[in-house]
């Protein structure tokens, strides 16, 4: 039962961490100053390094209810690879916003009126494949936490558990709009 409580600190800890991530994620590059671009880049580089922070415990969190809930069963094994393509995503998506754009930007404000076209393309690009695999993120989430949630139910261990969790599953899938920029 202790190896189980320490799997369940580690996924709060990682919730904790993902909730910080919220909390001081920045909004936007600043082009064209150089000192708040510094500053941006810095939180940034924060920001997306306990991204991955977080989703790494939280991965570590869920393999221990996944061990609990048995990882023979082919339901919590698929949460468990779902989870786990979800933290690879959310790697990718936070190396490419946390320290790739950064850089991009910073090579904007010292680059000519050609190259600042072509960098402000690449930026977008990787705005928008960190983008796409958020929404990777969310909908391989959702996906995982409806299966855990089915399996918590079916084997009758929580109830109401198991309801918080289909309701978080069906909160948390993505909102797929028209417009690819959004």
């Amino acid at each position: 039962m202790r190896h189980q409580a320490g799997y369940g600190a580690t996924l709060i800890s990682g919730s904790a961490v993902l909730l910080v991530v919220g909390v001081i994620h920045p909004s936007a590059i600043p082009f064209g100053d150089s000192a708040a671009l510094a500053r941006i880049a810095f939180i940034d580089a924060l920001a997306h390094s306990l991204a991955i922070l977080g989703a790494w415990l939280v991965l570590v969190g869920f393999v221990g209810l996944s061990r609990m809930l048995g990882l023979q069963r082919v339901t919590v094994l698929a949460a468990l690879v779902a989870l786990a393509l979800l933290a690879s995503a959310v790697v990718v998506a936070a190396a490419l916003n946390g320290f790739v754009v950064p850089k991009l930007a910073a090579e904007w404000v010292e680059a000519d009126s050609i190259a600042r076209g072509s960098l402000r393309q690449l930026i977008q690009f990787c705005a928008l494949l960190a983008s796409s695999l958020t929404r990777i993120y969310l909908l391989l989430g959702a996906i995982a936490i409806s299966l855990w949630s089915w399996v918590i139910y079916r084997d009758g261990l929580s109830r109401g558990l198991a309801w918080i969790g289909a309701v978080v599953g069906v909160a948390e899938s993505p909102r797929f709009s028209a417009d690819p920029h959004t």
